[in-house]
């Protein structure tokens, strides 16, 4: 770097040297996503504090991701490939290999091609369209955009061989990595291409924002006259990190652009061309993409002039800040952010209105208004003076000491505000608070106590005694037929839903039936335990019921069931049920899997206020968006409108299932503003939740679990001479069966009959399904008149006997057609008699009956 050319070549030292020999042992688990966790410590290799990003958690060492990068390469560049068969390559880059012997042959791509282009052109188109799938490498580990990286390069480096396959490549599922990848690399290699020049035109189109800026970062160093109109285009993008793309694309043309010089006899020499800037890292790229150059120069002046001198910047000739580019700021912004003694120093800069909104959205992760934020000192408008119309005026804007935070106006379509209808959001990129939070010192609520005493509310739903008796009662009772769905079953009718409550003898959360408030337990039990046809939880023990979550949190079973149907107050997210081939989408596979470390993190014994859970979730970053944040409510007002309600939704739906306990008040919601229904959602009663055994059981944090009380249980007997059931005790599995096949007569008396036990029954299934009824929950081997009585209903299915092959008719009142009928003898040969003039002819006998009857004198026209 410029400022420090004047050392001597000796007093440099290369930082990060990685003793690769001490961590050899370490590839096999630096290959395992299990050994990676984002918990907080130092890279044993670069020394660097990390947390909130991926590291690598070994018995010695802990290694970042950026230098597992580095270990991985060294190791790379001295493997011998001398012995290396053609279908090592090839297995190299299938699914199932490890990332070792992946990075293997990306990093030397060159040397693999060049090897198995001499077995043949099968071999390599074989690996060529392997590295293609690479594009769009998505498996979960912490390295996998490393790896989407260098089949980039890899790609870029086989030039125009590669273009015509890379072209023709469709993944109509392939996750948006790789269709941007598949962009910036085709016009990275030729955008000239025909068919590249149509794939750069069509992902100008695409909905993603991300392929929209890989195409125009492909069309960026290419000069022709339809690659500047695209990019035109993409300069008014409706998305701001569209246009900003743009807008670095574009000084970047500008500095690559020749000066002209005046018109001289003598040219003078041509400048040097402008130095290549090295790529930038993930945490600079994030910088670059929510910060304008502008910004940036204010960022500088106002507190990064302090933390670097001149020299810190790789320019040529004198310092000066107009001559820094966009990327120099942001390295600069991302040096401050990374290292520690400088943001010691830039932290003390900061005014304290400035530290107040850093540490809420580096700790609470989402974006703030900030009419959220009271009595920031110093004020976050200022007046500045314009000149406007020829006269002075006084407007508010934002002060320039709040611009190290990333703002954005928008249109406030809720009020009008002065000076304007808009409102300001400040947010940060994950690359940035991840790196923050190393940083600065973690809120209160990123350690969850709990405590014991809490304020009086109205209501308190513990079931835990009781559920696992209540579980087993609803499974059989939906078993057994007994809940019944509206016509476009998406909703389980009301009657239906008011019957089971009142037969399994369910405890609702809210005792009085109120507008939405009624059967809301019910309902959550219902549409969890009926949306598994495959793996239904059959029995109440906590095994099962353990087992039943664990393919929920898992996304293998229940897929019918969506955790947006909690959302009810949200448009389209009412209960409902998929089809049963649904596929879960990523942001219910991500938020399903987030769900038990939210529950193992609740403090035993202790209550919880919701607020202050939402808080330590979104420190921890335990993912509850499960309705993306542009589809709804926007950045700000996300949390109040969507991400609150869902998280009390989801806890009284644990509650439902006794994994924890609830204290809670009738719903109001002051956000509103409402003054008569004061309710956003059914769930906003919620005030604290605490976890119970069985939740710890179901989510692992305990090994065993010991149901308090049995499940309650009834005899039966028989009476041996009449068709009478007494049941002695209280069993709702056993009541359940038997309000199905008998009628009760008193409280502990039932009487069967043949029309009890047919009640609902159309097919012989049913009957059977019936008898199979009486047999598991009545008595497995009934005797005596029992037996008779099932044998007899069995028997009697179906005691008429349809006859295909006879037509039958009605004589017309004529008395002499009936004479003829009763005493021709031809006629009676082939005709049967039955009750008031009807006849019945076999079809084989039609024609020679209207032969006869037609010698008398009757025409027939139709006789089938």
């Amino acid at each position: 770097m410029a400022g420090r050319k004047g050392k001597p070549k000796k007093a440099r030292k290369k930082k990060n040297r990685i003793p690769v020999p001490l961590y050899t042992d370490h590839l096999e688990r630096l290959q395992d996503e299990a050994n990676w966790s984002r918990s907080k410590t130092v890279c044993t290799v670069c020394k660097v504090p990390r947390g909130g990003e991926p590291v690598y958690h070994g018995d010695d060492a802990r290694i970042c991701r950026d230098c597992a990068v580095k270990i991985f390469k060294r190791n790379v560049k001295g493997e011998s490939l001398d012995n290396w068969t053609s279908r090592d390559f090839i297995e190299s880059l299938s699914p199932s290999a490890g990332l070792l012997r992946r990075f293997t042959v990306l990093f030397r791509y060159a040397e693999a091609e060049e090897r198995l282009a001499r077995t043949g052109p099968e071999n390599l188109e074989t690996i060529r369209r392997l590295l293609l799938d690479h594009l769009g490498h998505m498996d979960g580990h912490p390295l996998a955009e490393t790896v989407r990286t260098a089949a980039h390069d890899a790609c870029v480096a086989v030039g125009e061989g590669i273009l015509d396959l890379l072209v023709s490549v469709r993944k109509p599922k392939a996750p948006w990595q790789f269709t941007a990848n598949q962009v910036l690399t085709g016009g990275a290699i030729n955008p000239e291409h025909p068919k590249v020049k149509a794939m750069l035109k069509t992902a100008a189109e695409d909905s993603s924002p991300s392929v929209r800026i890989c195409a125009a970062r492909g069309v960026g160093l290419h000069d022709a006259y339809w690659a500047m109109q695209l990019l035109d285009k993409l300069g008014r993008d409706p998305n701001p990190l569209v246009r900003e793309a743009v807008a670095l694309i574009r000084a970047g043309q500008r500095e690559r652009a020749p000066q002209r010089a005046p018109a001289q006899k003598t040219p003078e020499p041509k400048p040097a061309p402008p130095k290549k800037s090295p790529p930038l890292t993930p945490l600079e790229s994030a910088i670059n993409g929510v910060y304008n150059v502008a910004t940036l120069k204010i960022v500088y002046q106002t507190y990064l002039s302090s933390l670097f001198d001149e020299g810190w910047f790789d320019i040529d000739g004198p310092f000066s800040l107009n001559r820094l580019r966009k990327s120099d700021l942001a390295r600069a912004l991302a040096e401050a952010f990374s290292n520690k003694k400088r943001f010691r120093r830039l932290y003390e800069q900061m005014p304290d209105g400035v530290k107040t909104i850093l540490n809420a959205l580096v700790w609470e992760g989402r974006a703030r208004e900030i009419s959220e934020f009271r009595g920031l000192e110093p004020p976050f408008f200022i007046l500045v003076e314009e000149t406007r119309y020829g006269r002075e005026i006084h407007i508010e804007k934002p002060n320039p000491a709040y611009f190290i935070l990333p703002i954005v106006e928008e249109y406030d379509w809720r009020e009008s505000r002065s000076p304007s209808q808009s409102r300001f959001i400040v947010s940060l990129p994950d690359e940035v608070r991840t790196r923050l939070k190393t940083q600065l010192a973690p809120p209160p609520e990123y350690h969850l106590e709990g405590t014991a005493e809490v304020e009086k509310t109205r209501f308190r739903f513990a079931e835990e005694d009781r559920i696992l008796a209540q579980i087993d009662a609803v499974s059989a009772h939906i078993g057994q037929g007994g809940l019944q769905f509206v016509k476009s079953g998406d909703r389980v009718l009301k009657n239906s839903l008011r019957q089971m409550v009142e037969t399994c003898r369910l405890r609702e959360f809210y005792p009085d039936v109120e507008r939405d408030l009624d059967y809301l337990r019910g309902h959550l039990m219902a549409n969890f335990l009926s949306s598994e046809k495959k793996a239904p939880l059959t029995e109440g023990t906590p095994e099962a019921l353990k087992t039943a979550f664990d393919g929920f949190f898992s996304g293998e079973t229940h897929k019918t069931f969506s955790l947006n149907s909690l959302l009810t107050h949200l448009k389209g997210m009412g209960y409902r049920r998929q089809s049963p081939r649904a596929t879960l989408s990523e942001r219910e596979i991500s938020v399903r899997a987030s769900l038990p470390t939210l529950l193992r993190r609740l403090p035993d014994a202790r209550w919880v206020d919701v607020d202050t859970l939402l808080k330590h979730c979104r420190c921890r970053d335990i993912d509850l968006e499960v309705v993306h944040r542009s589809r709804y409510a926007g950045k700000a007002l996300y949390d109040p409108l969507v991400a609150t309600p869902f998280l009390k939704a989801v806890l009284f739906f644990f509650a439902a299932f006794g994994l924890v306990e609830i204290l809670y008040d009738r719903p109001r919601n002051d956000f509103t503003g409402q003054e008569q229904d004061r309710r956003l959602s059914v769930w906003d009663g919620l005030r604290y939740v605490r976890p119970t055994p069985l939740g710890a059981f179901v989510v692992g944090k305990s090994e065993t679990y010991e149901a308090a009380a049995p499940p309650e249980t009834a005899a039966v007997s028989l009476d041996e001479n009449r068709l009478l059931i007494h049941l002695h005790g209280r069993d709702p599995i056993k009541e359940m069966a038997l309000s199905q096949i008998a009628e009760r007569v008193a409280d502990n008396l039932y009487k069967v009959s043949f029309q009890s036990f047919l009640q609902g029954c159309t097919t012989e299934a049913g009957i059977q399904q019936r008898k199979t009824l009486f047999q598991q929950h009545i008595e497995a081997e009934p005797t005596g008149i029992w037996k008779a009585f099932l044998d007899d209903v069995e028997g009697k299915v179906d005691p008429l006997v349809p006859v295909r092959s006879m037509a039958v008719f009605r004589l017309k009142e004529n008395q002499e057609l009936i004479s003829l009928v009763a005493r021709d003898p031809e006629l009676k040969k082939h005709i049967l008699k039955a009750e008031d003039h009807h006849i019945l002819i076999p079809h084989a006998h039609l024609g020679k009956v209207r032969n006869r009857l037609e010698t008398f004198g009757y025409l027939i026209q139709d006789l089938k």
